[in-house]
């Protein structure tokens, strides 16, 4: 689905008939990355103009929400439907019926903001154009050839390489990077990497909480269950 809207509408239809259903998303950040470029496609050919550009905003920000929602490994997901729309609900009461919920896993914010700036670094001073695979593979370490002269950058990062993929798709959806659509010399559509709008904000001092803005990420305690906090 492109919103949570359409999930909605989509996943509401099992349960009319009283009986128990069960609602399932099959979810890549790939895929996802496919509609937001369908998105700015279909703004580029109806033209520029203010109605079509407040449009866009509008078809972006609920797939945005959608991605959060696929992305989200920790809380209720009812609860996150039902905020959505504006209501608040008891997480007590899913009762282990939505993923999240019946995983068990624990799950703990980890401050990413320094890896984020060291990876907006490096995306300053690369001239290549880079995928979002190949941004995996420079941090991750990867020994393939077509990324050989990038070595060692992966070493520089401390959160876990496992980890890495996630840290590069949240900078995306929170506009630290932004993916385009570039046609090649061949005539093909490739995704390519650049720094996003809001990569000049991070870990700036915000006006209204005169605190760095953080990015945080949730990541999976060591332990399988919540670190002491002290």
């Amino acid at each position: 689905p492109k919103s949570l809207d359409g999930f909605s509408q989509e996943s509401g239809r099992a349960g009319r008939d009283g009986h128990i259903s069960e609602s399932m998303i099959y979810y890549s950040f790939k895929d996802a990355q496919k509609l937001r470029s369908m998105i700015y496609k279909s703004s580029d050919e109806r033209g520029r103009s203010n109605a079509n550009t407040e449009n866009t905003k509008r078809s972006l920000d609920h797939l945005s929400k959608c991605i959060h929602f696929c992305d989200n490994e920790v809380d209720c997901r009812r609860k996150l439907l039902l905020n959505y729309f504006g209501e608040d609900f008891d997480t007590s009461l899913c009762q282990g019926t939505c993923d999240n919920c019946r995983s068990g896993n624990h799950y703990i914010e980890e401050d990413v903001t320094e890896d984020a700036l060291k990876i907006i670094n490096f995306m300053q001073g690369v001239q290549d154009n880079l995928t979002l695979n190949k941004l995996t593979q420079i941090f991750t370490g990867s020994k393939a050839k077509d990324v050989a002269k990038y070595s060692g950058y992966g070493s520089t990062l401390s959160t876990h390489k496992k980890n890495i993929e996630r840290l590069l798709q949240l900078m995306i959806m929170e506009d630290v990077l932004e993916q385009r659509p570039v046609e090649t010399a061949a005539g093909f559509s490739a995704d390519y990497v650049y720094i996003g709008v809001q990569a000049a904000h991070l870990n700036a001092i915000d006006l209204f909480t005169h605190k760095p803005k953080k990015l945080v990420m949730n990541v999976k305690s060591d332990h399988g269950k919540p670190k002491d906090s002290g």
